[in-house]
């Protein structure tokens, strides 16, 4: 971003991101990729000016947010805080910008009349060098020109003008030097050093850039077959993968308004991993199968395309693959001479790689030149016949690619291609490999105690009143309940209890639209309700004044198990 009128667009605001307004910021002659940044809704005037400053670079210190009237000319907005932004829509189909608070004559592009009683400049001193200088004007060296126009003059000092933060001149003693590779935007890349940016950030714009709001797309959900029903609208005519999903269960009591969707998300990656067969392995490092007719079918394309569209519409992805095999399909190197590729070997060629393993001595080589030679060349490493004993790891380690990548090749590049069928999603996830990581790999974290209870808050009744002391005796039975669930003492999880709320077993990449909440009811003379969920509004609903931790933990358990579905208990 530029000292001139740089432009900032604020006028697209994802539907489902209610916390927030969405940021996209590029300079005039700034031709990387913009940079993203989400703000709070609820931050003031004066907050959001701050963070602009702070976040955006080149912004300078007093400027004022405008936009273009349907006459093209610069009009200041009359709501300079987020949340008015959004409310009112005064952008309505114009961008914002960004104009510094300046004099007209002290103009950085030399825009305009200059102001009665300003000090005149010569062209020639102009900041960008333009023009003919005037009589008695200093010449200066092109050079020495801040935008480092026209051959250097002998002898003059040359300046790389990426080294500039707004491309001008020499930088400022310690500010910090961004190669073009450090886009804001994070693709490419980085340097070293180079602020990284966040997963949500990553997947904000690409929902900004491609996702449909304005015409949702109906499906139709079987929850007993839910792979089927993915593939089914996958084959209609009408599928757009960048239109909003709404999901309609069979025989169930709910309209979309977000949990439905998230339900389907997660019982969709389930399917994806333990029915289709397309991956192998333990549940937390599932590898590729070698499976020919699957490729054939494309059934890899389709379980890439059916991640991607997941991920786009703020949804999980699979979160087991082998974190190996998705940085060897990343083009990134991986660790592999200690990597358990056992399930996709059988008996004897698994005991031949625990050979390999195993040798120690120049009469142990030899041997295993005899004995596994074929099988080793077999795989892609021919030159183990005149391997050293130092060369041994290197030559694990390539038995072991082969078999978790090399050979699964075309597998691989099925389903990357599928993912690239939804926006070219895999370039921007390849390009931040790291970022997205836990999407595709099982990072080990699961949810605590503490964390589960930091995404609640609780609907209290006036503190005083008969109403609140039985709500504050549900909710010691409820943390005591919680207490156990984290020691192991229940038969119930923390992602058991959030996809009864949320419809999703993990926080999602963005964040939930909202803080999930508590609430109570009263228990009717003669009946016993049991605990309930809202997944689209995030509730959940707890009986008031219950005493007993043994009651408590009954009805619990029954909620959560006995489940069946939307609207079903």
């Amino acid at each position: 971003m530029y000292p001139d009128y740089s432009r900032t667009s604020t006028a697209r605001v994802p539907g489902r991101n209610g916390g927030c307004l969405v940021v996209e910021a590029k300079g005039q002659q700034d031709h990387r990729l913009p940079f993203v940044l989400a703000v709070p809704l609820d931050l003031s005037a004066e907050d959001f000016s701050q963070s602009l400053r702070d976040n955006v670079p080149g912004v300078p210190a007093e400027f004022e947010l405008c936009r273009v009237s349907s006459t093209r000319e610069v009009v200041p907005l009359a709501d300079q805080c987020p949340l008015d932004i959004r409310n009112r829509r005064e952008l309505n189909r114009s961008n914002s910008y960004l104009r510094p608070k300046r004099a007209p004559s002290q103009s950085p592009a030399g825009i305009g009349r200059p102001a009665r009683g300003a000090i005149k400049r010569a062209p020639s001193h102009s900041p960008a060098g333009f023009g003919r200088p005037a009589r008695g004007a200093i010449k200066r060296a092109p050079s020495h020109s801040p935008a480092g126009f026209g051959r250097p003059a002998r002898g003059a000092i040359k300046r790389a003008p990426s080294h500039s933060p707004a491309g001008f001149g020499r930088p400022a003693r310690g500010a910090i030097k961004r190669a073009p590779s450090q886009s804001p935007a994070g693709f490419g890349r980085p340097a070293r050093g180079a602020i990284k940016v966040s997963l949500d950030q990553l997947i904000l714009r690409f929902q900004l850039e491609n996702i449909d709001t304005e015409r949702p797309l109906t499906v139709a959900v079987r929850r007993q077959n839910v792979l089927k029903s993915a593939f089914s609208v996958l084959s209609r005519s009408y599928f757009e993968w960048q239109r909003e999903p709404r999901m309609e269960f069979l025989n169930e009591m709910a309209d979309d308004y977000g949990g439905p969707r998230r339900e389907f998300q997660r019982l969709l990656m389930m399917a994806i991993q333990g029915t289709l067969w397309v991956f192998e392995g333990r549940s937390n490092e599932l590898f590729f199968t070698y499976d020919l007719r699957a490729l054939e079918q494309q059934k890899f394309f389709k379980v890439g395309k059916l991640t991607a569209w997941s991920v786009a519409h703020g949804g999980p992805g699979p979160r087991s693959i082998s974190r190996s095999v998705y940085l060897l399909m990343c083009h990134h190197s991986a660790p592999l001479s200690d990597l358990d590729v056992g399930v996709l070997l059988d008996e004897d060629k698994g005991g031949k790689l625990q050979q390999l393993k195993a040798c120690r001595t120049e009469e142990d080589l030899q041997r295993l030149k005899v004995s596994c030679g074929d099988w080793v060349s077999d795989c892609g490493v021919p030159s183990f016949y005149t391997s050293t004993l130092q060369e041994m790891p290197q030559v694990i380690e390539r038995v072991v690619a082969n078999y978790c990548f090399h050979r699964v090749a075309s597998m691989v590049q099925q389903y990357t291609a599928g993912l690239n069928s939804c926006g070219r999603f895999f370039d921007l996830v390849s390009a931040n490999w790291q970022q997205f990581l836990p999407i595709f790999c099982s990072t080990g974290g699961k949810l605590t105690r503490q964390t589960f209870r930091g995404l609640f808050l609780t609907d209290w009744s006036p503190e005083g009143s008969n109403a609140r002391g039985e709500e504050e005796e549900t909710i010691f039975q409820y943390d005591d309940w919680l207490i156990k669930v984290e020691e192991g003492e229940v038969d119930a999880t923390f992602e058991d209890l959030l996809v009864f709320v949320t419809g999703a077993g993990h926080p999602p990449a963005l964040g939930f639209p909202r803080k999930c909440e508590v609430h109570f009811f009263d228990q009717e003379p003669g009946t016993r309700r049991l605990p309930y969920a809202s997944t689209c509004a995030l509730f959940l609903y707890l009986p008031r004044g219950v005493r007993e931790e043994e009651d408590f933990a009954d009805m619990m358990s029954t909620s959560l198990v006995g489940s069946l579905g939307f609207g079903k208990v």
